[in-house]
């Protein structure tokens, strides 16, 4: 199809495609990319989040971005549930979530402070539940969740979303954990 003429003008498209975790090919219409300085304080309680930058690519389109920003809410990832393109999810660390997700033991490495760091995997335990599929890493003096990626089951029923995949990682700044990095595709 690239070496027809009629599709010349149309050729970078082809030529630019990418692909999940699991190598499904697409191809981006809008990738939107932001910078954050996020400020906590403990006592009062205040979040504070300064927005450094922001860079839109592909369909440049003010609502079409504001429309991802609704579809894609932030998720908290201690909390119960969240909410994606309307529809609620259960997390996996949730207080009911052990009578919903199996868990699974991959690995345990002792970190670099000597630390026992698990690897645990989990998977919903009814396929029809709108729940995530994942893996997260958990210290062991804490019990703190280092690092998790989540996805959505390929037969969720959400409207206009083929796939879903979220990753975080958390550090330990002497004052608590912090999100230090968040991609979502």
């Amino acid at each position: 199809i690239t070496t027809k003429k009629i599709f010349k003008p149309f050729r970078f498209i082809l030529e630019n495609q990418d692909s999940t975790s699991d190598g499904t090919k697409f191809v981006p219409l809008i990738l939107k990319e932001t910078l954050t300085d996020h400020y906590f304080n403990k006592d009062p309680k205040k979040n504070k989040n300064v927005l450094k930058a922001t860079k839109i690519y592909g369909i440049e389109q003010l609502r079409i971005s504001e429309l991802l920003d609704v579809i894609f809410d932030d998720i908290e990832i201690y909390g119960n549930q969240a909410q994606l393109n309307g529809k609620t999810f259960l997390l996996p660390f949730a207080d009911g979530g052990l009578a919903l997700y199996n868990y699974y033991l991959i690995d345990s490495t002792k970190g670099a402070d000597s630390v026992w760091l698990y690897n645990l995997a989990f998977v919903p335990k009814s396929k029809s539940d709108l729940l995530f599929n994942g893996k997260a890493t958990i210290r062991d003096s804490s019990f703190a969740i280092q690092k998790i990626e989540l996805g959505i089951d390929k037969r969720s029923n959400v409207n206009f979303i083929n796939d879903f995949h979220l990753k975080q990682g958390f550090e330990n700044t002497g004052k608590g954990w912090f999100k230090n990095e968040e991609e979502r595709s």
